[in-house]
């Protein structure tokens, strides 16, 4: 595609370097509205001097040039036409003696011989006016006369061998390019539509093949194929032209519009598009010119919707002015816009010339095509990724909940588990104490079993309990003067309550002097967290060992005080725990489930910590487990009735 797209400039540049050696040396015209009248003489003022590029908009009398030329020495001349849009066109060539002046040509109105009617292959290959067999140079008058009921809109110029055949490098280039776009955009479109099976694939593969036919019609190309004269030549082209426009805004209408607009005036859009079509048609059937110019009204009228509405939604939706790629799309549009709008203009405003050439104006189909698969293509990628990131997230949502399920369930069966077991204890308990063959020791040893299993599922209870208020954000923190050593005793009595008694295995050591074991924190959930410490430790600790809580007072690296707790117990049959997961919710060693609890101790103990401005270490020596953490201490000193009314106020 960049080799064709090379090989077109190429060909313009040098087209336009050769353009000095241009053989009319004087253009002139006159217009014959009513059909019948003869040309007036050379010097009359009713002609009017020409142009290469004849605009007149739509006119149904005789458009009458005449032109000198100037035939060097083994030159042969052609008269070349482009865009050709009336198809009775006839010709004469009249030679001029060396000598003879415009002014002392022969006196006769118009042309002193039969006009020669131009044909389809002369549209498309250029009629021979004067042949290279002259030995010297020559002046001639061609005379050209343009009849029909048709747009004046057509390029006319007599050139040598040499330019009529850059002209058709030109051409040609131009032609490949065009076919080139036509069969890109119509297999983009076909493997799209199959992929994705989205409908505005199919417009574009319809523009595609109508785009192709169009310059296979224009080039000439289909000439020979169907046996075409100059009018049906002319007819055919202007109806493949005009469904192409037809055809590239209701592209546009698909592609750059939302659906709203397709239910609203989308609708009338294709019913004025449609109704252009008709008018072709009929155009086509009757070579009546004026259904030319009715189609293109209406799809004029068509276009002004189409760009009513784009620019309101342009305006209204802040994401298409949003983003680099969004504005270079809509300049491409509109620059798109404005050439063909001066092009179309010129039609019914002659006077109206656009300034690009047409060499320029032959890359519109080019640049609208990728513009609008373009679009297409990134529109649908962002579609794509939109619905793929949806996917992503609700993936992610429903492996969330299955998460969340799973802990529930996992949550219910453990809590069943651990109730049950105290449940079934008391409910032997309660039997024993109903018989009267028990005996009163035998008795007194199932109320201590029973309040055990009582205080058990309390405990767990708790736990549930305080992580719920965690996770519903109903944890506040409170804090105020706390005496460490106060907390510490009724830690002590708290599992002494749960487990039986324990001051046997269980030893406070303080490493500082009491007087300082004092900090600023909530004394209810520093308790929450030395209770399921010390739980922890009697419970999968032997039963032989000891449990040593540690509490001392300590400096930072920045000298600042702080009381660091620590509880070490030995390993028991559950083994030592798993470093990465001993804080996860639910998560108990593998060899624990002969022991009661909930997996909610630890991670529960862990988030206060962390909302008390600390975390909880674990550390294991051998068979030794030590879990701890540090609070800053009371910087001030702590008077005895602070501290007395601190340790009253524990709960």
């Amino acid at each position: 595609m960049n080799f064709l797209i090379r090989i077109l400039l190429s060909a313009l540049l040098f087209s336009a370097a050769s353009a000095y050696a241009n053989a009319v040396t004087e253009r002139l015209q006159w217009y014959d509205a009513t059909n019948k009248a003869a040309p007036p003489l050379a010097d009359d003022p009713a002609w009017s001097p020409a142009q290469t590029t004849i605009r007149r908009g739509y006119e149904t009398g005789t458009l009458w040039l005449r032109l000198r030329v100037h035939q060097n020495e083994g030159d042969a001349l052609y008269l070349a036409l482009r865009r050709v849009s009336v198809g009775d066109i006839a010709v004469y060539v009249q030679s001029l003696a060396p000598a003879t002046d415009v002014a002392q040509a022969p006196g006769e109105n118009g042309p002193p011989g039969a006009m020669t009617a131009l044909s389809a292959q002369d549209f498309r290959d250029g009629k021979l006016l004067l042949p290279s067999g002259s030995a010297k140079s020559v002046d001639a008058i061609v005379w050209v006369s343009i009849r029909g009921e048709r747009l004046r809109w057509f390029e006319l110029d007599v050139l040598n061998q040499s330019e009529l055949a850059h002209q058709a490098i030109v051409d040609w280039c131009i032609t490949a390019v065009h076919l080139s776009f036509s069969l890109m955009l119509l297999l983009i479109s076909i493997a799209q539509r199959a992929f994705t099976g989205n409908l505005q694939y199919r417009t574009l593969a319809a523009l595609a093949v109508i785009a192709a036919l169009f310059q296979l019609q224009s080039s000439g190309l289909l000439i020979s194929w169907f046996d075409q004269d100059a009018a049906s030549f002319i007819s055919l082209n202007a109806a493949i032209t005009v469904t192409l426009a037809c055809t590239s805004i209701y592209a546009c209408a698909q592609v750059l519009t939302t659906r709203a607009f397709k239910q609203r005036q989308g609708l009338w859009v294709a019913r004025l598009l449609v109704g252009s079509l008709l008018m072709v048609a009929i155009c086509f059937a009757t070579r009546r010119g004026i259904f030319n110019m009715l189609a293109l009204a209406l799809m004029f009228v068509a276009l002004g919707i189409f760009l009513w509405e784009s620019a309101r939604q342009w305006m209204a939706h802040t994401s298409w002015r949003r983003g680099t790629l969004n504005l270079l799309l809509t300049a491409a549009f509109v620059v798109l816009l404005a050439f063909n709008l001066m092009a179309l203009s010129s039609v019914f405003f002659p006077h109206l010339t656009p300034w690009y050439t047409p060499d320029a104006r032959a890359l519109n189909w080019p640049v609208l095509s990728v513009c609008l698969m373009f679009t297409l293509l990134w529109r649908q990628h962002r579609a794509q990724s939109a619905t793929n990131r949806r996917r992503v997230t609700s993936a992610h949502k429903l492996h969330e909940q299955i998460g969340i399920h799973f802990a529930q369930q996992q949550y219910l069966t453990m809590l069943v588990h651990e109730l049950k077991t105290p449940l079934t204890l008391v409910q032997l308990g309660t039997k024993a104490l109903t018989q009267a063959e028990v005996s009163s020791e035998r008795k007194s040893v199932w109320e201590t079993r029973m309040q055990a299993a009582v205080n058990s599922m309390v405990h767990i209870l708790d736990n549930c309990g305080e992580a719920e208020r965690y996770e519903d954000g109903a944890i506040a923190i409170s804090p105020a003067l706390v005496y460490a050593p106060a907390v510490l005793q009724e830690v002590v009595e708290q599992a002494s309550y749960i487990s039986g008694k324990v001051h046997d295995r269980l030893q406070l050591h303080y490493e500082s002097p009491t007087p300082l074991l004092t900090l600023n924190t909530d004394a209810t959930y520093l308790q929450i967290i030395l209770n399921n410490l010390v739980s922890n430790a009697l419970k999968y600790s032997p039963a032989d060992t000891t449990v040593l809580v540690k509490v001392g007072r300590q400096e930072t690296s920045d000298g600042l005080p702080q009381l660091q707790f620590a509880v070490i117990n030995q390993a028991g049959l559950a083994g030592l725990p798993d470093p990465a997961k001993v804080f996860e919710r639910y998560y108990r060693a593998p060899r624990a489930s002969s022991v009661s609890g909930t997996g909610l101790g630890l991670w529960l103990s862990q988030k206060l910590a962390e909302r008390l401005g600390s975390k909880i270490s674990m550390t294991l020596e051998a068979s030794r487990i030590m879990f701890c953490f540090s609070l800053p201490a009371h910087t001030g000193d702590a008077s005895p009735q602070a501290l007395d009314d601190s340790a009253d106020t524990m709960p």
